[in-house]
């Protein structure tokens, strides 16, 4: 039951390997939420004063696991294609409560993972320094009067009816148990509360109209409206990241017309543009046999197609309650470094009304719009929900380079000024 581990290093109290495209983390901080409604406010408090970078989460218990990962350049998660996972919340989904498993690490630790029938222990997931010191662990749980369904040990140890799976076939087999970073977790509740207040000032206006109309007799006294704050409107990154990651799909046997080299470029509001550039001597016929409605330029070097999107996008709304820029410009640095990607937040201006002029330097704004980039050879699966999760986030342009397998993105994202 030997794994294979990751260079996080073997001087912190982590420990990580990879499973099929997925990076999973060992030994993080378990504790248990009063209820499921706090769970996530109780793991940010807790994660703050633990100092730590990441959470992951085993809702079924309603816990949280705390853990600091490396951020420095020869300790950041070498599998870039993958995101931190959670390994003990990976395998309790799988196996269940009632469970004691040590696994052997190459650099001759081992993890311990211990799982009671209300979750995992506040020791339950641990590296332990030596296979003795996991020996005598184990033993102190086994003996320590609770009733071990499930066992996985190393079959030297001789333990009976000791399971023969691999900590390998037991991490294939579990559904995804992300971790998140400390401030993703603090902004997605910060967007709910934005989102929460647009509506209940819309509920209001609605109320006030009904009012007004009700009062047929009553003279009518001309006021000046009160300005209305500008009010944030965008399409959520998810639904634009789903919609052009499958036209882009559906459109990939484009790319291997012969002599052509084609890019990939799509706007989730209009349409997939497909370009196409010749190589030296290639047949311009084999491009309109394959594409037959493309339009080729008058030197016959490159050649385009526009595919329009039909789906119906939805929409988001909020007069207020975002992020700032150095909170998103923070998490961008964490995102990129997890990802393996370059994330940029660039800088942004107070939204204008229709007609309305430049505000005073010292006025009050409720938000900005700032431009946001990546860049990255990862597939999509990687990179599709973190950046759906920074929130208030809008895709404006998807770009893709079969050749290259080189992605490169730009949108708008609202921050508080």
């Amino acid at each position: 039951m030997t794994a294979p581990e990751t260079d996080i290093g073997t001087d912190s109290a982590l420990a990580s390997m990879m499973v099929g495209r997925r990076a999973f983390v060992f030994g993080l901080k378990w504790e248990s939420a009063v209820n499921a409604a706090t769970l996530e406010s109780e793991a940010v408090k807790s994660a703050d004063q633990a100092g730590a970078s990441h959470i992951g989460f085993f809702r079924r218990h309603a816990q949280f696991g705390l853990g600091k990962l490396p951020t420095d350049s020869t300790r950041r998660n070498p599998f870039t294609s993958a995101r931190w996972n959670s390994a003990a919340a990976a395998i309790a989904g799988v196996v269940g409560g009632s469970t004691l498993a040590v696994f052997k690490l190459i650099d001759g630790r081992c993890v311990l993972i211990a799982i009671g029938p209300h979750g995992i222990l506040p020791d339950g997931d641990l590296i332990v320094a030596s296979v003795d010191d996991a020996w005598q662990r184990l033993e102190e749980l086994r003996a320590g009067g609770s009733v071990w369904r499930r066992i996985y040990a190393p079959a030297e140890w001789g333990i009976p009816d000791s399971r023969p799976d691999t900590l390998q076939s037991l991490l294939a087999r579990a559904k995804p148990s992300s971790l998140a970073p400390v401030w993703s977790v603090k902004h997605r509740k910060r967007i709910q509360i934005g989102t929460i207040g647009a509506a209940a000032v819309a509920a209001g206006l609605v109320a006030v109209v009904i009012r007004v109309m009700t009062i047929s007799d009553a003279p009518i006294i001309a006021t000046p409206p009160a300005p209305k704050a500008p009010v944030a409107r965008w399409i959520p990154a998810s639904a634009g990241l789903s919609v052009c990651a499958k036209a882009i799909r559906d459109a990939t046997g484009l790319s291997t017309v012969p002599g052509w080299t084609a890019v990939f470029a799509c706007d989730p509001a209009v349409g997939l543009q497909i370009e196409f550039a010749r190589d030296s001597g290639a047949p311009i016929s084999a491009l309109k046999r394959f594409v037959p409605g493309a339009t080729v330029t008058d030197d016959g070097t490159h050649a385009s197609i526009v595919v329009p999107l039909t789906a119906r996008l939805p929409h988001l709304s909020a007069e207020g309650g975002f992020a700032s820029r150095a909170e998103y410009v923070a998490a961008a640095g964490e995102l990129s470094q997890t990802l393996g990607a370059a994330l940029t937040i660039g800088p942004g201006q107070p939204p204008l009304l229709p007609g309305e002029q430049p505000a005073a330097p010292n006025s009050p704004s409720t938000w900005q719009l700032l431009p946001w980039t990546l860049a990255t050879r990862s597939p999509p699966e990687v990179w599709s929900a973190p950046i759906a999760g920074l929130g208030a986030i809008e895709v404006e342009k998807v770009a893709y380079a079969p050749a290259l397998r080189a992605w490169q993105l730009q949108g708008k994202i609202y921050a508080h000024p």
